[in-house]
């Protein structure tokens, strides 16, 4: 898959790509997430909004509900990999307590997350398998994390640079690592 004004598919390796069916909403797609335990739920993040397909891309559904886009850009998404329904997106730039939005429900509602989080850009996050469906965000100084058991965003920074983290990952070979990529102080 590929993003650029609406989101493209290869099924040969990239020798030829077709477009699916036009997103709604004017930009560029900013990110795109696919749902591990469904290829048919694909989550596509585009700076007027966050759409939705259930049926591969033959048609959108406009899910942003209460997400601030006019004044936070949506930066990145994570989807739960057992349920397409838990999803989570994080806001870059400076609007002061709103960083991260939560669904539950696939986009019909969300949930504002971000507590105490610092009015920073919010740059990236991760689901960890197997938890409390905790979430790790990557700021632009900073790792937070927070699951079901808490109320607050907790900061893990032990070792970590004082750079922008520009993406976490979690190996399904090592779940109890988290990798994260800074800009300018390498992984």
């Amino acid at each position: 898959y590929a993003g650029y004004t609406d989101l493209f598919k290869s099924t040969n390796l990239g020798v030829s790509w077709t477009s699916l069916t036009a997103i709604p909403g004017s930009g560029t797609v900013r990110e795109f997430a696919i749902a591990t335990n469904s290829n048919q739920v694909i989550y596509v993040l585009k700076s007027s909004g966050i759409y939705k397909t259930t049926d591969g891309g033959t048609t959108w559904s406009n899910v942003t509900g209460i997400v601030p886009v006019a004044s936070a850009s949506p930066e990145f998404i994570s989807i739960d990999p057992n349920d397409a329904n838990n999803a989570w997106v994080v806001l870059s730039g400076y609007s002061s307590g709103n960083k991260v939005f939560m669904t539950a429900n696939g986009g019909a509602t969300w949930t504002n997350v971000s507590s105490n989080l610092p009015n920073i850009p919010a740059n990236c996050c991760v689901y960890e398998p197997g938890s409390n469906d905790r979430i790790y965000v990557g700021m632009d100084v900073g790792i937070y994390y927070k699951d079901n058991l808490s109320t607050n965003w907790t900061l893990y920074n032990t070792g970590l640079p004082n750079a922008p983290i520009s993406d976490l990952e979690i190996s399904p070979a090592s779940p109890t690592l988290l990798y994260a990529a800074t800009f300018g102080r390498g992984v």
